[in-house]
């Protein structure tokens, strides 16, 4: 277990806040997460964080800012991450 520091001091930094749903896709782990919801100023951003199936090294993340949570997460066979809450539903590539 890495303190939150530790974790932001990795190159590529890793973060899984609460993670919810995956999916793999050309190599990709997509791993649907949230960002924030620490504080009522501090709102919760679904996110869809990427990982080199491989390596386990982060590679990506997509921040979906309209959807407070991404639950749970898909991809396609061209590796676009699709992924939806009880208010939105998101693709991005």
């Amino acid at each position: 277990m890495q303190s939150p520091s530790a974790r932001a001091d990795l190159n590529p930094p890793l973060t899984l806040n609460h993670p919810l749903g995956s999916d793999i896709a050309n190599g990709t782990l997509h791993l649907a997460d949230q960002d924030g919801g620490t504080s009522e100023e501090d709102p919760s951003v679904a996110v869809v964080r990427q990982f080199d199936l491989k390596t386990g090294t982060p590679v990506g993340r997509i921040r979906i800012e309209d959807a407070p949570s991404a639950s749970p997460t898909a991809s396609a066979a061209t590796g676009r991450a699709a992924s939806w809450s009880s208010t939105t539903a998101t693709t991005r590539y």
